[in-house]
């Protein structure tokens, strides 16, 4: 949490922002026969937002407060049948109950505290079902199958076919390629907010008048193992469909009427890019290098005037570098150094680079008097996502030892430490009293314990 004040208008602010994940899982693993296995979960996990902003003054106390919340409850069971040496079929099914509460506002003063837009928690059901079928023949691998499921609203029932496929060769020369199909459905939306101010990140359900999303992916890739390296290099390319984001300029939660999903656009999305990786498989140090050169964007009929524009998470450069060294090995003892590296061009927002006059309001009552409530200037970018904010890069260190007992216990110690060198990556910007842009960050450098005991 963080407080700003000013002294001349005696006026305090407070936000915080707090986000956490709770998850339980029962799972059975059983083998029915020498051929036929079985994995049944039954999970259950709750996603928790809180973006909470007061401001107080000699003249009273107003309070801001968006919560999103998603409880899901669901059984699922997985069935591998390995047929022949050459022909594995898996099979199997998943139902849900999915409860989501994406908006609970509160404006509060010292006289009144109430509560908006309590009507948008909803409920809904999926139930999904596959089929996967993996051949091996000679030195090909084929790997096809098909996905259906149903998503129930309550007010509507949305049914998607998703098939897959994939063939893979692989030579005796120890090389091999790929290429792959996939057509994927969410029903969950993700709204974020990518202009100054804090970021507000709320998921949102699929309903009557909110289509679930829908994807198709083609990818096709090669890798070459020389010794104990192995060099890859992959490409994809990636088409979305009833994409969603905040309509310009709109409020997400304006009046007690409004419901989120009047304050939306629907559109479309594109990702593509090229994936090069080095990895080393053996010896005392492995690592592995990867680079990604990615594009990610949007296209909305009311926003840009129809052109594609940048997505916020569009990372054009990432670069990862991660390594172990083993100190020490033997039959019941190991010690090791690891680390990881991450370099990748940073975030977009949306950057107000047009200002121009406002006009007062004249009061319809009284056209001598001027609404003070208009605001004397306006802001606007030329196109979203504007100002791409600087390259977000930390150094993470581990140190492990792990230890095996006589009996085949184990105890596993890791000393780590996150952001060696106490980068200050850029979490989100706003404006000052004063104009001038300020950067807010979180997560200098953390150093954790953490043990492990299995047996």
């Amino acid at each position: 949490m963080k407080a700003t004040k000013n002294d001349k208008d005696k006026l305090k602010n407070k936000y915080s922002y707090k986000w956490g994940n709770i998850t339980s899982v029962l799972r059975w693993n059983n083998q029915m026969s020498s051929k036929l296995f079985s994995n049944i979960s039954v999970y259950y996990s709750n996603y928790g937002l809180n973006n909470l902003f007061s401001s107080s003054s000699d003249k009273g106390l107003a309070k801001f407060h968006a919560k999103s919340d998603i409880n899901d409850l669901s059984i699922m069971g997985d069935f591998d049948w390995f047929v022949s040496s050459a022909y594995t079929l898996r099979f199997g099914g998943k139902t849900g109950l999915m409860h989501f509460a994406p908006n609970i506002t509160q404006i509060a003063d010292e006289t009144s505290n109430t509560k908006l837009n309590e009507d948008q928690r909803n409920q809904s059901f999926s139930y999904e079902a596959f089929v996967e079928n993996e051949l091996k023949l000679n030195k090909f691998n084929i790997n096809f199958g098909l996905r259906g499921s149903i998503y129930d609203t309550g007010d509507k029932a949305y049914q998607n076919i998703e098939p897959r496929l994939a063939i893979g060769y692989r030579s005796v020369g120890g090389f091999s390629t790929n290429i792959a199909f996939t057509r994927m459905s969410q029903f969950i939306h993700l709204l974020s907010n990518s202009s100054l101010g804090m970021p507000t990140d709320l998921w949102v359900a699929s309903t009557d008048k909110v289509k679930p999303q829908t994807s198709n992916q083609v990818s096709v890739g090669a890798e070459m193992k020389l010794a104990n390296y192995s060099f890859g290099v992959e490409a994809y390319h990636k088409k979305m469909s009833d994409v969603i984001r905040f309509d310009e300029g709109a409020v997400f939660l304006s009046t007690q009427e409004a419901k989120w999903e009047e304050n939306i656009l629907d559109g479309q999305g594109r990702a593509h890019g090229v994936e090069f990786m080095i990895k080393k498989n053996a010896g005392r140090f492995k690592g592995m290098i990867s680079y990604t050169l990615a594009w990610s964007e949007r296209q909305f009929n009311k926003v840009n005037q129809g052109e594609w524009f940048p997505h916020e998470h569009d990372r054009r450069h990432d670069i990862s570098f991660l390594g172990e060294y083993s100190l020490f090995k033997s039959k019941n003892r190991e010690q090791s150094l690891s680390f990881g590296f991450i370099l990748q061009s940073g975030n977009n927002i949306s950057m107000p680079d047009i200002e121009y006059e406002g006009m007062y309001l004249l009061d319809m009552h009284n056209p001598n008097l001027q609404n003070p409530d208009w605001p004397k200037s306006r802001q606007s970018y030329d196109s979203p996502n504007n100002f791409k904010m600087p390259l977000f890069h930390h150094l993470d260190l581990s140190y492990n030892t792990k230890r095996i007992t006589s009996k085949g216990k184990t105890h596993t110690w890791s000393f780590s430490v996150y952001n060696v060198y106490n980068k200050m990556n850029p979490w989100y910007y706003y404006k000052g009293t004063s104009g001038k842009l300020k950067q807010v960050s979180i997560f200098p450098i953390i150093p954790s314990i953490g043990y492990k005991y299995t047996f």
